[in-house]
């Protein structure tokens, strides 16, 4: 019979030895990001001539690093996916979808963050996936960095599936899990006529509200007038027509900004920049409540703080003052 100490020292042995190898699987992950957002330039394009108006025409702000990783730790926060046991629950409850994939910074920051809690690569495999994007050499970059991860771990990625179409005219097929989506939609203005919505990230929006299901999921980054402009009333009543959680993230676009791209009809610097956005998650399966933060600011030399912990979030459940979602900047404003 061996003593208790010998067993002690055999499970710290073992749990070092798991430890190294999560070590080393999100550093794979890592390097992956690090090659994606070098890579974002050249992929922010779908016309050959690599015309910069055309790209901002298309909406095609793709995401950093840094900000991926902040989007996914908050997904989690919210999702009280807190250590190992919790995210291999959320792993196999859902279908994930990234409507707007890009280079896959979502993406692959989502798979960091899984295998962070402990989630092993054969279990991260097993992920139900649908990656959409209208821009075929996004999809292929995107493509080959799985592989190269499936090659890396032994393991394969069976479904996964990519997709080149337009999500606002792609299927969402029948599926047993309920549908969780994720990602950075474009920010473009529709064409008069051609939607309810002045910009396309509502489009985006509603329809994913309108698949979400009572047990999915949605978390988007998207511009700050979803919050408050009256051309988007319609577009929060549907969302707190969901009955869930309705989470807001907050974010200016002075000093910094979370984009490193800006709108190409404008030469005010501020309005250049980048849109302010939010980071929008509907949970129609969580306790009815508002959370919100204040309009973050912050200069470049805070930004790592800013973007490494999670934001102060005020609960404005009871707010119905101007059918907004309030930023308030203290609770003694908010009160």
């Amino acid at each position: 019979m061996r003593s208790t100490s010998l067993r002690q020292s055999e499970d710290s042995n073992l749990f070092e030895g798991f430890g190294t190898l999560c070590s080393s699987w999100v550093n794979q992950i890592v390097a992956v990001q690090q090659g994606a957002e070098e890579a974002e330039a050249k992929l922010s394009y779908i016309s050959s001539c690599k015309s910069e108006h055309e790209r901002k025409k298309l909406g095609s702000y793709y995401t950093p690093t840094d900000v991926a990783d902040f989007f996914c730790r908050e997904l989690f926060i919210q999702n009280e996916v807190l250590d190992r046991e919790d995210a291999l629950s959320f792993l196999r409850k859902h279908h994930f979808v990234e409507p707007a994939a890009g280079a896959g910074a979502l993406i692959f920051s989502l798979f960091k963050s899984f295998l962070s809690l402990g989630v092993t690569p054969d279990q991260l495999a097993q992920i139900e996936l649908s990656v959409v994007d209208v821009n075929t050499s996004a999809l292929a970059f995107v493509e080959k960095q799985i592989e190269a991860l499936a090659d890396a771990w032994n393991v394969s990625f069976e479904k996964i599936q990519l997709v080149r179409d337009d999500f606002l005219e792609a299927g969402l097929d029948n599926i047993s899990r309920p549908y969780f989506f994720f990602g950075n939609p474009p920010f473009v203005a529709n064409e008069k006529g051609q939607s309810p919505w002045k910009n396309i990230y509502a489009d985006f929006l509603e329809k994913a509200l309108k698949h979400v299901g009572e047990m999915g999921g949605v978390h988007f980054i998207v511009p700050l007038s979803v919050a408050f402009s009256r051309d988007y009333g319609a577009l929060r009543t549907m969302i707190a027509g969901t009955g869930g959680t309705v989470c807001l993230s907050n974010f200016d676009n002075i000093p910094d900004t979370l984009f490193k791209s800006g709108k190409p009809s404008h030469t005010n610097t501020n309005k250049a920049n980048s849109q302010r956005c939010t980071i929008l998650t509907v949970l129609p399966g969580k306790p009815k409540r508002v959370l919100t933060t204040p309009l973050l600011r912050w200069s470049k030399k805070d930004r790592a703080d800013l973007l490494g912990r999670s934001p102060e979030y005020f609960d404005v459940s009871d707010y119905s003052f101007d059918e907004q979602f309030p930023r308030p900047e203290s609770q003694t404003v908010l009160d």
